[in-house]
């Protein structure tokens, strides 16, 4: 059972979610729309579990889980906001079809477009654009983590196309660190302790989510950190 709970909450990808809590902040949205955007991007991931079924992960079984959550999001978020609910769950629907054929060279572009979609009703125009070309950069990057296990799934990214050998373990959770501190340069009389311990949640949690790829990582990770002890 504990096992079952650990692997769930990794599927929540905490690490994303107070990064796009600090986001959503930055973009001076109003706590019921911010805590609408989490629920809609865990309806986001429950429905894109339901879909990938990816090995090593529980399976999130049937529809309700994920509509439930985006009718509560919704409601959250604020019925004013429908025609960016309406964007956001329809690239939410596109990013879910990575794994069919050449789509998975456009899901960076789906994840860019659901953050403008929950930043543009609050946050200034040149906000909500930085914050969506940030989030495509970090989500492409996060397919250079993924390329030796996407090839085999036969999935078409950029690092796939583009004929890249191995695994770049660290570049994601590196840019998702990027992000919450660019996120913290937009807010005003925050401390930086905010952003400071939002990075040690997302390094804590980052290889809670069950990957190909964490098992190579976390070997490299043991390793550095060897040599650093052997050094000191």
């Amino acid at each position: 059972m504990k096992s079952k709970l650990k692997n769930y909450l990794g599927q929540l990808r905490l690490y994303s979610l107070v990064d796009l809590i600090l986001m959503m902040f930055a973009a001076t949205a109003p706590l019921g729309p911010i805590f609408g955007a989490v629920m809609l991007h865990v309806g986001f991931l429950a429905f894109l579990e339901s879909r990938h079924k990816q090995p090593g992960r529980e399976p999130v079984i049937g529809d309700l889980p994920w509509a439930l959550c985006v009718l509560i999001g919704g409601t959250y978020f604020g019925a004013h906001h429908q025609n960016e609910i309406v964007l956001y769950l329809c690239c939410s629907i596109q990013y879910a079809r990575k794994k069919d054929g050449r789509w998975g060279l456009l899901s960076p572009f789906f994840r860019g477009a659901q953050v403008f979609a929950l930043t543009s009703p609050f946050a200034d125009f040149r906000f909500s654009v930085v914050a969506a070309i940030a989030t495509a950069i970090r989500n492409a990057l996060g397919d250079w983590r993924d390329v030796n296990a996407d090839r085999y799934d036969a999935m078409k990214t950029w690092p796939v196309i583009l004929g890249v050998k191995d695994d770049w373990h660290f570049l994601h959770l590196g840019a998702t660190i990027a992000t919450t501190w660019l996120w913290w340069l937009f807010t005003e009389d925050l401390s930086i302790f905010c952003p400071a311990s939002l990075t040690l949640i997302e390094f804590r949690t980052y290889y809670l989510t069950p990957r190909n790829s964490n098992a190579r990582a976390l070997i490299r990770l043991r390793g550095f950190a060897r040599r650093l002890h052997l050094v000191a």
